[in-house]
């Protein structure tokens, strides 16, 4: 997708339709549009996703076009890499919500939850291409080691900067469309790059086989109503009562999943918002912080400063300072 100076580069989800298809920076800018009050919450079924490479192969690649990415939150064992052509929204990895767009550029461990939503109002073609693969494609051997050491580091997920690697678009779809054994060797020539590249960690501890059935589909709920509720006051008794939960043990659980506490979560998402809101909107700083769920200014200038290291102001003011000067 894209990675522009300190605050753009973020991801794509792959997903929908199993049978269809079979199957960066941690700062924020780009796209999302604010759900309303009236708003219907619909919450996404967690999944197991299945992957059958065709034909008993062990590399899954494929290219993705349709009107929107759809998949829900999901893990399945194969590791997965992915580039975004085109399309921007929200990308949930771990416990990290990012915004994503075009050149965005992912590594994930097998087992690391994820997907990518695309707002209602958005108008680009969803594209992305999607290479999967287990662990056993390479063999524990010393000539692999620096591939071994890259798929470990990328169960926190691992975001590249797309723009360093040279046609690397023309790159993946020649993955895509090659005989099986040239997908091999092109595949562990990429890894091999990529071993050597400078990335950034998605989240801040691992999630590889954190997550089972049952934790999938109360992360999920959480997950739809934070992004159908983050705009008013939500109470513990609220997300507890939503898992069937006493509120001590839905902290607990929670912490202990997600690897940070519910109100944790629930600000950085309200912060992912208002940085939206602050490049695509000509809203007040003030009208921001409230639409996006904050009860007191001083609040949200205290959390945006710790998060981003600049005032809510000074962030508009570097974005559109960068932009210039790449134009």
């Amino acid at each position: 997708m894209f990675r522009v100076l300190f605050l753009i580069l973020f991801h794509t989800k792959l997903t929908g339709s199993l049978l269809k298809r079979g199957n960066y920076y941690n700062q924020i800018v780009s796209y999302f549009v604010i759900a309303t009050k009236a708003r219907v919450i619909t919450y996404m079924k967690a999944q197991f996703e299945h992957i059958s490479p065709p034909n008993g192969y062990s590399i899954h690649a494929f290219e993705y076009r349709d009107k929107a990415f759809d998949a829900p939150w999901h893990i399945h064992p194969e590791n997965e890499l992915t580039y975004i052509g085109s399309s921007k929204g929200l990308r949930y990895v771990g416990n990290q919500v990012n915004t994503f767009e075009a050149g965005d550029f992912v590594l994930l461990k097998g087992n690391v939850p994820h997907c990518w939503i695309n707002p209602d109002n958005h108008v680009d073609i969803a594209h992305s291409i999607v290479i999967q693969w287990n662990d056993s494609l390479f063999p524990d051997l010393p000539e692999f080691q620096a591939i071994t050491e890259l798929l470990a580091r990328s169960s926190r997920g691992i975001l590249f900067d797309a723009s360093l690697f040279t046609g690397l678009e023309q790159r993946l779809l020649t993955i895509v469309h090659s005989d099986p054994l040239s997908r091999y060797i092109l595949l562990l020539d990429l890894l091999k790059e990529l071993s050597r590249s400078p990335a950034q960690r998605i989240c801040e501890l691992s999630f590889a086989d954190e997550f089972n059935t049952q934790t999938n589909q109360r992360i999920e709920k959480i997950i739809g109503y934070v992004k159908s509720h983050y705009h008013q006051p939500i109470t513990l008794l609220e997300v507890s009562t939503l898992c069937n939960m006493r509120e001590e043990s839905f902290s607990r659980f929670f912490s202990q999943t997600m690897k940070k506490a519910f109100f944790t979560y629930l600000t950085e998402y309200r912060l992912t918002m208002a940085c939206k809101l602050l490049i695509d909107s000509s809203m007040s700083v003030s009208e921001i912080a409230y639409s996006c769920g904050f009860g007191s200014l001083a609040f949200f200038h205290r959390k945006f400063k710790q998060y981003h290291q600049s005032s809510p102001s000074q962030y508009k003011k570097m974005f559109l300072l960068n932009t210039a000067r790449l134009k």
